[in-house]
């Protein structure tokens, strides 16, 4: 299944989702999380891109590791496997990272509806520096795992 798409290897179709999906949900992440006044209208964004970050990541790993298991060995093989890890640690970054914005969208909604006001002033900040510490690391896997790809691709050539 994420083999080919019409003949075509699939993987350099479908990582294209992931490299627009990963570093937007990383930065609407980070305003989520940092500028209160704009969190209503970020939620459903960042609650949509908490999903489909993951997911596209995902495929473009699956898609990987079947455009890799067709490449003989050499050097070529070789520098695609520095690629597939930093692919593979941006997978599990950004499922880190939608774990914790989840975490953080329940607990805004949760006290957002109390009485008292918002959660306890140590919470908030907890969440919002977990949000971004997590952020700028998967953002930075994102990069790299792009960088390194192109690096294998194109080699420096154009």
């Amino acid at each position: 299944m994420f083999d080919e798409v019409l003949g075509i290897p699939a993987h350099p179709l479908m990582v294209h989702a992931a490299v627009v999906f990963g570093p937007l949900f990383c930065l609407a992440a980070i305003g989520y999380a940092v500028l209160p006044r704009f969190r209503a209208h970020l939620g459903w964004l960042v609650a949509l891109l908490a999903v489909g970050s993951p997911v596209t990541a995902l495929t473009a790993v699956l898609s990987g590791n079947a455009f890799l298991s067709r490449l003989p060995a050499g050097p070529a093989r070789d520098r695609m496997l520095d690629h597939q890890q930093f692919g593979v640690l941006s997978l599990w970054s950004s499922v880190l990272l939608a774990l914790i914005v989840a975490g953080l969208l329940l607990l805004h909604r949760r006290w957002a509806a109390a009485p008292q006001g918002g959660p306890p002033r140590w919470l908030a900040h907890v969440g919002t520096a977990l949000v971004v510490v997590l952020a700028a690391t998967s953002l930075y896997f994102f990069v790299r795992a792009g960088h390194s790809g192109a690096e294998a691709v194109w080699g420096g050539a154009g």
